[in-house]
């Protein structure tokens, strides 16, 4: 997930009394990214102008389901590298399918709103450790898919825009799915563990729903939630209250 932040520039003051100053600012709001797998070698998209926060917002949305369908091919390569059973294999195949249909989906909303989306850059990188693999799966998807999968129901039942509702209530379906393989596979990855490689991946998980935690607690531009359906601070917090159990 990208960083959500926000500025704030001071534009004039002006005293209307020698103890009243009323002064201008202007607001800069950045966002949450989209919460969902990402691949390891991901690069950074140049800078780009969009017309409004969210053509911003959708591009990159866009942007990483292409990166998702990369991440579940290496999700693949991985599980059969280190032979996971063969169920899981076809698990991140299938994904790879849906990831290529919300690329699409996402990109073809991103155009409504007049953006351009980025190419997808990854540096291909080889298979790793089961340690290492584990870890990922662990912070892309037991935790950001899994609150990723929220937040795509959320916007199912909440975006103002009905194409943008549509395409996320039928969205939100696959990425339950997605999230589900990625418990599925640290499960497995676990009854193949050290005990100090289990006591790794479980800071690892554990960190990253810190981080997680932390980020949706900043505000976001307001349009985000009336066009888009995304949550809030509040209900960000009232999302991540009800996944608690699987991470605890």
């Amino acid at each position: 997930m990208h960083d959500i932040c926000y500025t704030i520039d001071l534009t004039g003051c002006v005293a209307s009394t020698p103890s009243t100053v009323t002064c201008h600012y202007s607001w800069t709001f950045c966002y949450q990214g989209s919460c969902g797998r990402l691949p390891a070698g991901l690069q950074q998209s140049a800078p780009a102008d969009q017309p409004s926060v969210v053509a911003a917002y959708l591009a990159d949305a866009a942007r990483l389901e292409g990166a998702a369908v990369l991440a579940f091919q290496a999700l693949e390569r991985e599980l059969i590298a280190h032979g996971a059973p063969a169920h899981l294999v076809a698990r991140a195949r299938s994904a790879q399918r849906d990831e290529a249909r919300h690329h699409a989906a996402m990109s073809n909303l991103a155009a409504r709103f007049g953006a351009q989306v980025p190419a997808v850059e990854v540096e291909a990188l080889a298979v790793r450790t089961l340690i290492e693999f584990a870890v990922e799966n662990a912070v892309e998807g037991c935790v950001r898919e899994t609150f990723g999968a929220a937040v795509a129901a959320y916007q199912g039942e909440w975006a103002g825009n009905r194409a943008v509702l549509g395409a996320m209530r039928s969205i939100a379906v696959d990425e339950a799915e997605h999230a589900s393989l990625g418990w599925d596979v640290d499960a497995w990855a676990r009854t193949r563990l050290r005990p100090g490689e289990l006591a790794r991946l479980d800071t690892a998980r554990r960190d990253a729903h810190e981080r997680l935690v932390a980020r949706t607690l900043e505000p976001i531009a307001p349009e985000l939630s009336a066009v888009l359906g995304l949550p809030d601070a509040p209900a960000s917090t009232r999302l991540m209250t009800a996944l608690a159990p699987l991470w605890s």
